[in-house]
């Protein structure tokens, strides 16, 4: 039933004239050629009470926010009074448990003495009273002051709003971690040729300033230097690039790229309200079949240095057009048949996958970072290019890799999964075993393909 829709999605890249890239640096597996960038703050759906905390509320109005808040997840009621001696002796233990417990559920105090509608809404006539909520819903009620009693219902309670995923069961070295650097291309090319290369344009001043910007910056023993106009670069860019001769195209993209390695600099422009000037430099991505293969390595390096800037990892998940963008040069550069676009194509979606990785691993999971029909596409274009690839170790790897963290901790009733075992991932990757090519990748291969792609898909 899929396989039209894939068909069509593979079905991608006219490929343009191979042309040497010069001035590029070429790919190499992620953990040889990640940088540092801090994760993406992701930014809650519902307003969370603080982590790890008993709030002590007195109205009805209170009690219902929060167990509104934990709709979720999971939250106990602790009804109580200041004249109650055994409820101070549970006290001590129901904030081990809130502190525990984090933003996993919530934990509520309520002293019936002060908070008479709060009582009699939930009927309590007796104190301690517990009152338990599992995904917004009344789960379960209790009195006395036993504090085993509170701590195994309590844990029980959340280890229900929150099963551990089956993957947790697998020995998965090389996923079990949250990704803390990002894949980038810093290399400086000589900036007089470039700059004879970008012709009549260099003489502008947003271009010179930018240009001198980066020379003083990858000068040794030189202090940082101020950033230079970049809302003037922003106008060049939107009003002059796409009109310049498509022969300079390459030499101003790859000036940018090595700028967009300055966290500074990235970060000024994902804060741009419209990503206007990245989506210009990009928009070729759009119509990848008349595009110089130059150009296509060029840009797909400048997308991979986005993600030196923590502000655009929030960006590429909340705009959809630059993601877009992002996603459809990844996958463009992924099937082609040169070997450096495709190590290119693959730091990009390594890049994207690892993002959306982290955002799983968060602690209760956060929010991914991509859409599941991106993560599709992606993944599609992912086994797909681990079946055509007969060549490159350090492309396989990063392939493995991305596919592994496009997997891991995935819903094991999503897409994601469900494409795994209707394109049989697991024979796919294993059939890279026998490819003498190959044989430095057995443990990735053997992590993947039997561990993830094998018992991880089948696992409950």
């Amino acid at each position: 039933m899929m396989k039209p829709y894939i068909d069509g999605m593979l079905r991608g890249a006219t490929q343009g004239p191979d042309v040497q890239p010069t001035a590029t640096d070429r790919a190499a597996p992620p953990a040889a050629r990640a940088e540092s960038s801090a994760p993406a703050h992701q930014t809650p759906m519902m307003p969370q009470p603080p982590r790890g905390q008993v709030h002590n509320i007195s109205t009805l109005k209170g009690v219902e926010d929060l167990l509104a808040s934990a709709r979720s997840s999971c939250a106990v009621i602790f009804f109580t009074s200041a004249t109650c001696p055994p409820c101070k002796i549970v006290y001590p233990a129901y904030d081990q448990l809130a502190e525990e417990a984090g933003d996993k559920a919530v934990l509520i105090k309520v002293d019936i003495s002060k908070a008479y509608d709060v009582s009699s809404h939930y009927q309590v006539r007796a104190t301690p009273t517990f009152i338990t909520y599992l995904k917004g819903k009344r789960e379960s009620e209790w009195s006395g002051a036993n504090e085993a009693t509170l701590k195994g219902n309590v844990r029980l309670l959340i280890q229900m709003a929150w099963p551990p995923h089956p993957h947790s069961r697998i020995k998965l070295p090389s996923l079990e971690r949250h990704v803390d650097s990002y894949i980038s291309y810093k290399k400086v090319p000589p900036l007089d040729k470039l700059m004879q290369k970008i012709g009549s344009a260099s003489s502008d001043p947003s271009i010179v300033a930018l240009a001198n910007f980066i020379k003083v910056l990858n000068t040794p023993g030189q202090p940082k230097p101020a950033l230079p106009d970049l809302a003037q670069f922003s106008v060049f860019v939107k009003t002059k690039f796409l009109a310049l001769p498509p022969d300079t195209h390459f030499a101003i993209l790859d000036l940018v790229r090595v700028a967009y390695s300055d966290p500074r600099v990235s970060g000024y422009f994902a804060e741009e309200h419209d990503h206007g000037t990245i989506l210009t430099l990009l928009s070729r991505a759009n119509d990848l079949t008349d595009t110089p293969y130059n150009q296509q390595l060029v840009m797909t390096h400048l997308a991979c240095n986005l993600f030196t800037s923590h502000l655009y990892l929030t960006q590429i998940s909340h705009n959809e057009n630059l993601r877009h963008a992002c996603i459809k040069l990844a996958t463009g550069a992924l099937l082609d048949t040169r070997s450096n676009l495709r190590a290119t194509g693959t730091s990009l979606i390594y890049n994207l996958a690892a993002a959306n990785h982290n955002g799983r691993l968060h602690d209760p999971p956060a929010a991914e970072s991509l859409p599941e029909a991106d993560q599709f596409e992606l993944l599609a274009s992912v086994l797909e290019a681990i079946r055509a690839e007969t060549e490159s170790p350090e492309t396989l790897h990063g392939l493995l890799l991305s596919l592994g963290l496009l997997v891991h901790y995935a819903r094991m009733d999503g897409e994601v999964v469900e494409l795994c075992k209707a394109l049989e991932a697991a024979t796919v990757v294993s059939e890279k075993a026998k490819i003498d090519a190959f044989k430095k990748e057995k443990a990735l291969l053997q992590e993947i393909g039997q561990e993830l792609m094998g018992k991880g898909l089948v696992a409950k």
